[in-house]
Order: C-alpha cells, then sequence, then structure tokens
C-alpha cells in the first residue's frame, strides 16, 4: 500500500493554515526584505520593532561620518522621556478635512531644509518656528536627510516595479 497515496490534511495543506497564510500575505517575504534594508537579521525583520530598524540604518552611517551616537540606556534619569500624543481616528469620509501627502510631506520637508542634529548650527541659514537654525546641504548634509533621501529613491524603484509587475501578487507586494 503506498503511504502518500492517501488524502492529505495536514496544516499546510489546509486552506485557512497558518502557513497559508502567511504565504498568502507574503509576510515572511516582506519581513526577509525589512530586514535587508536594515542589514539585521530575518528573525528582527520578523519581530518588526520601528526603533530597531532605525537604529539600524542611522548607526552605521554615523560610524562611517564620526559622528558619536549615545548609548541606548536610561540611567540617571528619574522618568522615561514621554512619547507625543497620537490621535486614534476612524476611517471615513470628513467634511472639511484634506489630507496632503507629496510624497511624503514629512521626509521631503527634512530632506528640503536639511533637518538634522548633525546640521543643528547657530550659523544655519534655514530657521525652523522654534528658532533652531541648521546648516544647507551645500555646506553640510544631514545624515537623517541623507538616509531619507535614499528610502525615497528605493521606494520609487518599488513603485515603478511594482507598476511593471507580470503578476497581481508581485505587484501588491
Amino acid at each position: 500500500k503506498d503511504p502518500d497515496a492517501g488524502p492529505k490534511s495536514t496544516a499546510s495543506t489546509m486552506p485557512n493554515s497558518p502557513s497559508r497564510i502567511l504565504q498568502k500575505l507574503r509576510t515572511i517575504d516582506k519581513a526577509a526584505d525589512m530586514a535587508t534594508v536594515a542589514h539585521l537579521p530575518l528573525e528582527e525583520g520578523l519581530n518588526g520593532r520601528t526603533s530597531l530598524f532605525i537604529d539600524a540604518m542611522l548607526i552605521p552611517r554615523a560610524d562611517q561620518r564620526g559622528v558619536g551616537v549615545p548609548m541606548n540606556h536610561y540611567a540617571g534619569r528619574d522618568a522615561p522621556i514621554e512619547g507625543g500624543y497620537v490621535h486614534a481616528i476612524r476611517p471615513g469620509i470628513y467634511h472639511w478635512v484634506v489630507v496632503l501627502d507629496f510624497k511624503s510631506m514629512y521626509p521631503s520637508i527634512i530632506i528640503s531644509k536639511n533637518l538634522c542634529f548633525t546640521t543643528l548650527s547657530p550659523e544655519g541659514t534655514t530657521l525652523s518656528p522654534s528658532g533652531a537654525r541648521f546648516l544647507p546641504a551645500t555646506t553640510r548634509r544631514g545624515l537623517i536627510p541623507e538616509i531619507l533621501a535614499d528610502l525615497l529613491e528605493s521606494r520609487d524603484r518599488f513603485r515603478a516595479a511594482a507598476r511593471a509587475a507580470t503578476s497581481p501578487d508581485l505587484a501588491t507586494y
């Protein structure tokens, strides 16, 4: 009798099994790509902690430029820094609300104005509303604007590849 002849009911062949769902959503592929961009192991791509991705991109570039990065411990602080308020919204259409995203507005502003801790200087020509001044990119290109420009350029390449994709799965991925 052939042991492979019978019906298969393993978890990987069931339509709603976790492995089939992960395959359909391309979760592993996406995590691998995130890990690749940030130069991290796949496990970290699966965990998806944003601060780790940012540190993994920022610290090597800072090191290349000789910019010191403080250690990530909070010894001596009375309380941790409180984050900004994020208002949860319900999706829908609202009157008198406009969404403006000129190719990722905040990164574009950071890049165009060269806003970065590495360009903060009393001699800066860009004056922020808070009174901080930043050097122009012609004097010193900021570390964060450089990283953001690279990420936006990569995003444009991936979007072009998605438009040229031969299958709907590849286009949405």
